[in-house]
């Protein structure tokens, strides 16, 4: 019996030993679900929420203008364009100043300038970089403040004072002022050249001799005519030496131009002339030294004073008043020391 009973209590055991256990659970208050299952239920809700906030989302109108403080919308009345052009033309009428300002023109660097409107002051900022020939060509800054109403000058910057005159003229490039009212002589070469030169201002002499090495390495494309003016440089001397006399080197130099030996001329010349009047038979030394054609100058002579008068009305045309200038194909201004840029920017804008 007892053997019996016991290989039965084994045998139960060793059946219930080889059968699975299953714990089941009460249902909770999350419906059965465990916390994995709430989060992916929540994540899936937070996407769904963010697909249909994308869908119907609408970018806000960002509206640009120039506003004041209360926020009212007041556009310029001019652009900026307009503004640098404006700018330009303040800057040309230093031309006409009686001091080193009277470079700045020739300088300056108008295609690198910005402008920015100033809303509060209704007025537009300019800043033209130039270069400084005092300085080895180091940059610099002139500033200017337009008015938008009509874009006259408000203020320029700094220690530069205003302009004597306004003029229509523009810095359109480096060393090349564009002349207001006057169009170009020929769309084609050779191009009319004016240089206009005051015999005794500084340089005056080099200038010449720079525009006949310009004008030869340029024969067919340009005809150069040279203008000899009287300028305050020449004016200094009247009271010593009388104007005759003072403006015959003037007569001199207009009648030589006008020969092929003309070079020859300016050569000799440069070797006595000291800044101060020459007499006459010195010049006529330089004459004959020079072999020019005599006869042809002497009739030149006999003509000087009407010439030398129509030399400074055209003078007054192009609003010239400081030398050594070019004026190239009746259009554009330079300095001898820029012929070079302002000859290219002429044949790029005389068709």
């Amino acid at each position: 019996m007892a053997k019996d009973g016991l290989n039965k209590e084994a045998k139960n055991a060793l059946k219930n030993a080889k059968q699975p256990m299953f714990i089941v659970k009460p249902a909770s208050r999350m419906l059965g679900l465990d916390m994995l299952h709430v989060s992916l239920i929540v994540l899936v809700i937070i996407l769904v929420a963010l697909v249909f906030a994308l869908v119907n989302f609408q970018s806000p109108v960002v509206q640009s203008c120039f506003g004041t403080s209360n926020a009212i919308c007041t556009p310029p009345v001019h652009n900026a364009s307009q503004a640098l052009a404006a700018a330009e033309s303040v800057i040309a009428g230093y031309q006409l100043a009686n001091s080193s300002i009277v470079l700045l023109p020739y300088y300056s660097l108008p295609n690198m300038a910005n402008a920015t409107f100033l809303p509060q002051q209704r007025e537009w900022f300019v800043r033209i970089p130039y270069r400084d020939p005092t300085a080895g060509d180091r940059l610099g800054n002139f500033s200017l403040l337009l008015y938008d109403s009509n874009l006259s000058l408000a203020q320029p910057f700094l220690q530069i004072f205003s302009p004597l005159l306004k003029t229509n003229d523009q810095t359109v490039a480096y060393g090349v002022v564009s002349l207001a009212g006057k169009v170009p002589c020929s769309s084609k070469p050779p191009y009319q050249t004016y240089v206009f030169i005051d015999p005794y201002a500084p340089g005056s002499m080099i200038a010449i001799g720079n525009a006949i090495n310009f004008t030869k390495e340029h024969s067919s494309m340009l005809n150069t005519t040279y203008k000899m003016i009287f300028t305050t440089y020449a004016e200094s001397h009247y009271a010593n030496y009388g104007v005759l006399q003072t403006q015959n080197l003037g007569a001199y130099l207009a009648c030589a131009s006008k020969q092929k030996n003309f070079p020859w001329f300016i050569s000799n010349l440069s070797t006595i002339f000291t800044g101060i009047p020459l007499s006459n038979i010195t010049l006529q030394n330089v004459v004959i030294s020079s072999d020019l054609n005599r006869t042809q100058f002497g009739e030149c002579m006999q003509n000087s004073a009407a010439m030398l008068n129509g030399m400074a009305l055209q003078a007054t045309f192009y609003n010239i008043t400081t030398t050594p200038l070019f004026v190239l194909n009746c259009k554009f201004q330079t300095l001898p020391e820029q012929v070079d840029s302002a000859y290219g920017y002429m044949l790029n804008n005389s068709g």
